[in-house]
């Protein structure tokens, strides 16, 4: 851009005739966000006097205002500007302009026709010259979007991209604010459904028009098309997602079966059936877990706990197990109480085993140690060991095992471990006691940092160790008996230092030359010891303070999710409560009916009158009506009781969808919405049920009480395979049809007390900030996916697939 003083023209061109021109501009004033501009023709004269927002300029996208940007000051240059329309201002001629359209006009190819699906934001209200009133929007289309088009009634992506235009809609092709279509509502202050400037839309084109006017896009247009192939829409989804899960289960596509046509799952589809596993471990958490999962995914699972101080046991336990019939593999954990204890205890059953049907071992840590090598691996092999896994065990990773393949995984890294930044939520979790620890202990000279309860007898989960301990926590109770650590524990001191040299307390450090430093911490409602191991140059005692604040406000932290996973099944028990209230309020109603009937037959018998033919089949078949009322009251009663004696085990999914939809069904019949849910695939996840019920019943339950429609609500619930980096995720979709969220609604959506629910007594605040809250501790996301003014939302929550 260059700085020019033009002359005015000698021959001015008539206003018409510079509609759709592309012209050279002169800046004659700038405001704050536009700038009046002198058109000038090709010999660089005045012809006209223009106007430029910065929404139509080149620095459309730029963060600072039009007036603080440099190659906008007065007396600038525009190369190029595309006189867009006249307007008149104070009685004088004023062209709008566009600079982006000088660069690249878009009309001379519009990539635009009528019937095509277009998504953008409401970029300015319009009003009528002539009126006053407020007539339509204009819409900003996202640029480079893809165009969408519906082929035989699947809405899906062209090869045609966005123009970069706005295109009119119209009050008309609104619903009304009440969710109708039609005419106008009886109630005559019922008007448009309102939007806002930044509202995101989508519409269907209705009619193409040129400058100085723009394309017409209707919401209704399109909120009918939906409605009338929602059906085939939700068949269509549903067969996609259900060939990938096909595909991760390992099921081929059966000859003959068009993808068009997919059958429901079958209990000989869960990815392991008819497969049988020996587990081994010390933990008794994950060992329930790992044999839950595999349980529930059609294994046959014998688990083997390993008691400390009783290894020769654990070793009889695995080859008793083994005569009573083969396994497909043993997973066998690496750490049983004792480094590579796991490895240890192959050895020893394998040069016990017959060899004629040898068993397959597998080492499973989650300790991030280094992988077997060299003779060691060479001798695990020896002994019929396939692989070592890492924590948490991916499902491909068995599979290829199953498979006979080997797997020496080598230990993951942070990077590896951290879910993708794509996943990660607006607000991220907080970190957790045993991440605080690790950051600890990879500073210089720290040789271990460790949290242990302030107790003579603790269990494996009482202690939370990084580096290189002193102790593990079966030890704990000697080493309590040989230092003063149980000075500590008896409240006598409130702080121990362990000194270089100094004999008594070698069980508190690792060598004779290092230090050590032990100290009570309160928080959590408990007592805990802190204990940290450096090197003796080191000053550690003034991070103390801050390291003891930051633990107190990780265990306080893990203490609230604790909180939360209980509410959260409290809370699952008061919505089948709800549930099975509505149930025994709908069925009790036709009990009446039924009785009323039964008596006012029965008052017409005389004494002493037999029954006629006719007669005695309506009262046997009113009969039938109340045992059949009492038998579903009964079957629906011992569902939720079921549900909710599982609501604290590992997820099944068809299990987890079924509970949701007795749970949900009552309030979707009361709220006249129709309630779609596609075939959930057979497989389980790592996760309490509450942590997936919940949140996806609030997600519905907020839907259902939100719709607006007079007709055709719906709400939906789907599910699909999405791969990201090779890690398989499970992904549901909350669909709904309803009005979308406005731009209050949006900025407090995760705000815990916000509620736009319009009865006050649903108005609690708390679903969705409590939902994403307990989906991201179990290492899920919740995420709102879509959303469009007038045509419905998509709530996405994920689950990577993997067994813990």
């Amino acid at each position: 851009m260059m700085t020019i003083n033009p002359p005015p023209s000698p021959n001015p061109v008539p206003e018409t005739d510079l509609a759709s021109r592309i012209l050279r501009a002169r800046i004659k004033k700038v405001r704050i966000d536009s700038c009046d501009l002198d058109l000038l023709d090709d010999g660089g004269s005045v012809i006209a006097q223009g106007r430029l927002y910065q929404a139509n300029s080149l620095a459309w996208d730029d963060a600072r205002l039009l007036k603080n940007i440099s190659d906008y000051r007065q007396g600038n240059l525009l190369d190029a500007v595309y006189l867009r329309r006249l307007r008149h201002e104070e009685g004088q001629p004023l062209w709008y302009v566009h600079e982006r359209w000088g660069r690249r006009n878009p009309w001379d190819d519009l990539a635009l026709q009528e019937g095509d699906i277009t998504t953008g934001i409401i970029a300015r209200s319009i009003v009528s010259a002539r009126s006053g009133e407020q007539v339509g929007y204009l819409v900003q289309l996202d640029m480079g979007a893809p165009i969408r088009v519906s082929e035989s009634g699947i809405i899906d992506a062209s090869d045609r991209v966005q123009p970069d235009i706005e295109v009119l809609l119209p009050n008309g092709e609104l619903p009304w604010a009440d969710g109708s279509l039609g005419e106008m509502p009886v109630n005559d202050r019922i008007g448009r459904m309102p939007l806002a400037i930044g509202d995101p839309i989508q519409a269907m084109v209705r009619e193409i028009q040129m400058p100085p006017n723009a394309p017409v896009v209707s919401l209704i247009r399109l909120i009918h098309h939906q409605d009338a192939i929602a059906e085939k829409t939700l068949k269509h989804r549903s067969n996609l997602a259900s060939w990938r899960f096909r595909g991760f289960l390992g099921k081929d596509k059966p000859k003959g079966i068009s993808e068009k046509d997919v059958q429901e799952f079958t209990p000989g589809d869960r990815l392991y059936a008819g497969r049988r596993f020996l587990l081994v471990d010390d933990s008794p958490t994950t060992l329930t877990a790992l044999s839950d999962l595999l349980s529930l995914m059609g294994a046959e699972v014998h688990a083997i706990q390993v008691h400390a101080g009783r290894f020769s046991e654990a070793v009889d336990e695995v080859l008793a197990a083994f005569e009573d019939g083969n396994f497909d593999l043993a997973l066998i954990d690496n750490n049983l109480p004792g480094q590579n204890l796991g490895q240890r205890l192959i050895h020893r059953a394998y040069a016990q085993l017959d060899n004629t049907d040898p068993a397959r071992f597998v080492l499973i840590t989650a300790d991030n140690v280094q992988i077997p090598k060299g003779d060691v691996r060479e001798k695990l092999r020896a002994c019929n060991t396939m692989g070592f896994a890492q924590r948490p065990l991916s499902h491909a990773s068995l599979q290829r095992l199953l498979a006979g393949e080997e797997i020496w995984e080598e230990k993951k890294s942070a990077a590896d471990t951290d879910q993708p930044t794509e996943y990660s939520p607006a607000s991220e979790a907080s970190t957790t006691p045993r991440e605080l620890l690790e950051m600890i202990a990879r500073q210089t000279g720290i040789y271990f940092a460790l949290l242990v309860r302030a107790s003579r007898e603790i269990q494996a989960q009482d202690l939370l160790a990084v580096g290189n301990t002193p102790f593990t926590w079966d030890k704990f109770p000697d080493v309590v008996a040989k230092t003063d650590l149980h000075l500590l524990i008896d409240r006598r001191i409130e702080e121990l230092d362990i000194l270089p040299q100094e004999g008594g307390n070698e069980s508190l450090r690792l060598s004779r030359d290092s230090r050590s430093h032990w100290r009570i911490l309160n928080f959590g409602g408990m007592r805990w010891i802190f204990g940290i191991g450096y090197a003796p140059n080191m000053d550690i005692h003034a991070q103390l303070p801050l390291w003891s604040a930051a633990l107190g406000t990780a265990v306080d932290a893990e203490g609230w999710r604790s909180w939360g996973r209980h509410v959260s099944s409290f809370v699952q028990s008061g919505l089948a409560h709800q549930s099975l209230s509505h149930e025994v309020i709908h069925l009790e109603s036709e009990f009446h009916d039924l009785v009323f009937v039964l008596e006012d037959r029965i008052e017409e018998l005389k004494p002493g009158a037999e029954l006629k033919s006719k007669e005695k089949k309506y009262l046997a078949a009113k009969v039938a009506a109340l045992r059949r009322n009492n038998d579903d009251l009964l079957a629906f009663s011992k569902y939720q009781l079921q549900g909710q004696a599982l609501r604290h085990r590992e997820v099944f999914l068809p299990d987890a969808v079924a509970a949701i939809k007795r749970t949900i069904a009552s309030e979707c019949r009361k709220a006249q919405v129709g309630l779609r849910i596609t075939d959930p695939p057979p497989l389980a996840l790592p996760l309490p049920n509450a942590a997936l019920v919940l949140p996806v019943v609030n997600l519905l339950l907020n839907a259902a009480k939100h719709h607006y429609r007079q007709e055709n609500r719906r709400v939906e619930l789907l599910f699909s395979l999405e791969e990201r980096d090779n890690e398989p995720f499970l992904v549901m979709d909350v669909r709904d049809n309803g009005p979308g969220l406005t731009r209050t609604a949006l900025e407090r959506l995760w705000q815990p007390g916000f509620s736009s629910a319009p009865d006050r007594d649903q108005r609690h605040g708390i679903g969705l900030w409590l939902s994403r809250q307990l989906l991201e501790e179990a290492g899920g996301t919740l995420e709102l996916y879509e959303h469009w003014r007038g045509i419905g939302s998509c709530f996405r929550l994920r689950f990577p697939l993997h067994l813990g």
